[in-house]
């Protein structure tokens, strides 16, 4: 399993409570593979409104507002949970929008396959894939140069959404 973001530690954790940043969103998603685990990625700010902004922009209940040094000690403990894993919202290689669509291809083509995504399309190899992440929301983005779809990559992989 190949998951792109840096992994959240407790000395990440530190480093932020000694920083400027004084706000946390944290914003749960979905990743295949990963059965009950709930999975998470932190987004550091310095100053409120920005963070209130991030929450607006999210569905509600998918994100949690923490404050530093306050909420410290509720993150190290879920750092510590088994059943959560978390991210920072940093990329931990440069390549990894090739590596992604190279691992999960597979359920890439069969989800284009099974929704008939692309019904004029003669040849599945002709559709460029591409991720974008925006406000820590990863999406798939494919491109047949007539048609673009996009969504998020955890529900397209998953096979979650219906065309």
């Amino acid at each position: 399993m190949y998951i792109p973001f840096k992994l959240l530690k407790k000395e990440h954790l530190e480093e932020l409570a000694r920083s400027t940043i004084t706000y946390l969103v944290m914003q749960y998603f979905n990743w295949p593979g990963l059965g009950t685990i709930q999975v998470a990625m932190l987004h550091p700010y310095k100053e409120y409104l920005l963070a209130e902004m991030h929450l607006i922009q999210m569905p509600q209940g998918s994100c949690i507002l923490y404050s530093l040094p306050d909420d410290k000690r509720s993150i190290e403990s879920l750092l510590e949970s088994k059943e959560h894993l978390i991210f920072l919202n940093e990329l931990i290689e440069d390549g990894w929008q090739n590596k992604l669509a190279r691992l999960y291809y597979p359920k890439i083509k069969r989800s284009i396959i099974d929704r008939q995504l692309f019904p004029m399309l003669n040849n599945i190899e002709d559709i460029e894939v591409s991720f974008q992440l925006e406000l820590g929301q990863l999406s798939i983005v494919l491109n047949d140069e007539h048609t673009i779809h996009k969504e998020p990559f955890y529900d397209f992989v998953a096979g979650k959404l219906k065309k």
